[in-house]
């Protein structure tokens, strides 16, 4: 039968409702981004840290076999094979693996700086610093060839390497030209690819390069008061290099846009300005000797006073009141001058707590007539004020100043709270650093007297002993701190960052009071440590698997998908505690590397069954066991093997390391070819 017109399927009461179409379902066994990660990327890094360390392990159990300039180019023939690998590597696609062996031949050129210098004695402390220009030139050159931010902030972090030589007063100038230029590079590359990681990084490294040059320049002159003067003048033209450099890409941008800064670029100026700040007062306040130091760091600060002042006039008279520009450097003159003018205080703890009382004081009218100019003054002389309390935790042991800490942190704090102006960034930075000093604090306080309180209660005889209950307390402060701070919910992700960042910290005071711990009994009649210490030694390292979990739980909330991987890491990290807690005391031994090489082994069984049966915690448990294995040699194998076993150990882990990264990228794409197929 026919239908007129031929309307039937038109009909809307004639269309059948379409079935739902079934989601794909995730295929069993497949490999994750995070163990590509550990497989290709982490173990791939790892391998090639391990062949560095083969290098400079070589160039001590070589001596006596060959000539210094043949070891010399044995050496520089590894980083150029490894350069020259990992580029073919990276034409064929392979880029994670190809990049581990490119930074560690840029690493392991500059390595080689210091090893022709102190190792086989090839040249003299300007032949370091033309072989660290030669291997930063690499770096550049192979950064433009694999486009690499990461490779750009390997080659700056070890340009510090060639300085560590003997200096003269020659070396110092070339020094500091070599590092002016490197900065230089670094800032011109990072501007033209929007590189702001390696910005930060490079202003870091400045921080430290004005350090090291202030320094080499008070060795260099063999007259005290000499050395001092031009160690102050070395060191505010350095800080004002490095901070022209890193500032002229925002400063030129705000020309392009009528003298206008973006939040991302005003806080780089700010960063990098306060920074230099800090650095202009370390490096004339530690350097110069007696009462000069105070004039020579007042005088420097004047210097950037003055500096500030012209940038932020001359973008003033051509931009006007539009100009953020001119904002930013008002506020670091004012922050420079009350920071300059707390020098004339003699005294560390009253000129602290002025800066310190100033700075809540502005703070508190920011936050009361809402400027935002003020705000961000007060914050900054708050960070300034934090680093001299701390350095004043180094040298003098002052209840009112502590006192006056606290009361001011935290009342700052409940002040914020209070008025709700917790939405601002840099309040949430502020609680975060709070805490952060108030771990210090806490820290400074166990090490300095709760070792001293055991002894005088006559708890434990030795002094080890005493020591290592000192850092598990601090490793539990640490813990308690990141619980906290990650449960404060107006910090967002600023509450997950402190968080992780105060486990960290505790984890690796647990990690130092498990050494110490460990070597206490040593030399003693009775080696044992005691039951006491042992209970306590458990306790700590059990509750530690606790920061674990809830480091893994936070991580859950952010990226859901790391819900499969919370009992691998929880169980993987059981482990690592339950085998510190064996090389802990003295009933069982683990300091053979036998019990490495058996992980190892068990390893690739693991990994390779799980590609063989389709199973990703096979997989991944294999994984842990290969980063257990490499964590254990680099803490305790290597202390009890002679030169040549050490070099012949590093080298079979690196290549091992390295063909187990590069087996799993291949096992990888012929798993995927297999379920394609199936």
């Amino acid at each position: 039968m026919e239908y007129p017109n031929n309307n039937f399927n038109n009909d809307p009461r004639n269309i059948q409702p379409q079935q739902p179409q079934p989601q794909a379902q995730p295929v069993r066994g497949a490999v994750s981004k995070g163990e590509m990660f550990v497989a290709t990327n982490l173990l791939s890094k790892i391998g090639v840290v391990f062949l560095i360390a083969s290098v400079i392990a070589f160039s001590a159990v070589s001596e006596g076999y060959l000539d210094a300039w043949v070891r010399m180019a044995l050496v520089i023939s590894v980083g150029a094979v490894m350069l020259i690998v990992g580029s073919l590597f990276f034409k064929k696609g392979s880029v994670i693996f190809a990049n581990a062996l490119i930074y560690g031949g840029v690493a392991e050129l500059f390595i080689c700086s210091l090893i022709g210098y102190h190792g086989f004695e090839v040249w003299n402390e300007y032949g370091s610093l033309i072989m660290g220009a030669i291997a930063a030139a690499i770096g550049f050159v192979m950064m433009r060839f694999t486009k690499s931010q990461g490779l750009l902030i390997v080659t700056e972090a070890f340009a510090l390497l060639p300085i560590f030589t003997d200096t003269t007063e020659l070396s110092v100038g070339i020094a500091a030209t070599y590092f002016i230029v490197i900065n230089a590079a670094v800032a011109i590359i990072s501007r033209k690819k929007y590189y702001n990681a390696a910005v930060i990084v490079g202003l870091c490294m400045a921080i430290i390069e004005t350090i090291c040059v202030a320094a080499m320049t008070a060795d260099a002159f063999g007259d005290p008061t000499d050395g001092a003067l031009h160690s102050a003048i070395f060191t505010i033209a350095f800080v004002i290099c490095c901070a022209v450099i890193y500032s002229s890409a925002p400063l030129l941008n705000a020309l392009d846009e009528d003298g206008q800064l973006s939040a991302g670029e005003t806080a780089l100026v700010c960063v990098i300005n306060v920074t230099s700040i800090i650095t202009v007062f370390s490096g004339l306040y530690f350097n110069v000797n007696g009462d000069a130091a105070n004039i020579a760091a007042g005088v420097g600060l004047g210097i950037l006073a003055v500096i500030y002042a012209l940038i932020a006039t001359g973008y003033a008279l051509k931009f006007w009141s539009r100009c953020s520009v001119t904002t930013v450097f008002i506020n670091l003159v004012l922050a420079t001058v009350v920071f300059g003018v707390t020098f004339l205080i003699e005294d560390e703890v009253a000129r602290y707590i002025t800066l310190h009382v100033i700075a809540a004081i502005v703070l508190v009218l920011g936050a009361l007539r809402d400027r935002n100019l003020f705000r961000i003054w007060g914050y900054v002389l708050l960070g300034i004020a934090e680093v001299l309390f701390l350095a004043l935790l180094l040298t003098d042991d002052s209840v009112v100043a502590i006192l006056t800490n606290l009361a001011l942190w935290f009342g700052l704090l409940i002040f914020f709270i209070a008025r709700k102006k917790t939405e601002s960034t840099l309040f949430k930075i502020y609680t975060c650093l709070a805490f952060l000093n108030a771990g210090f604090l806490g820290s400074y306080l166990i090490s300095e007297h709760l070792a001293d309180y055991l002894e005088d209660m006559e708890l434990w005889s030795r002094s080890g002993t005493r020591a290592a209950f000192s850092a598990l307390v601090c490793a539990t402060l640490w813990m308690l701190l990141g619980f906290v701070v990650g449960k404060l919910k107006y910090l967002k992700v600023l509450s997950s960052v402190s968080s992780f960042t105060f486990y960290g910290i505790g984890l690796c005071c647990l990690g130092w009071g498990n050494l110490v711990n460990f070597f206490s009994g040593w030399g003693s009649a009775s080696k044992a440590l005691g039951p006491v210490m042992i209970i306590v030694t458990v306790v700590v390292n059990v509750v530690s698997v606790l920061s674990v979990l809830d480091i893994t739980l936070q991580i859950e909330g952010m990226a859901p998908k790391f819900a499969k991987a919370i009992g691998l890491v929880v169980s993987a990290y059981a482990l690592m505690s339950l085998t510190t807690i064996l090389g802990t005391n003295d009933f069982v031994k683990f300091t053979s590397c036998i019990i490495s090489i058996i992980y190892i082994a068990t390893a690739v069984v693991w990994i390779v069954l799980g590609f063989w049966k389709l199973n990703a915690l096979l997989r991944r448990f294999g994984l842990a066991l290969v980063l257990l294995a490499s964590t254990k040699l680099f803490l305790f194998d290597f202390m009890g093997i002679d030169a040549m076993g050490r070099t012949l150990l590093f080298i079979g882990f690196g290549i091992t390391l390295l063909v187990i990264s590069f087996s799993y990228g291949i096992g990888e794409k012929r798993l995927k070819d297999r379920i394609n197929k199936s």
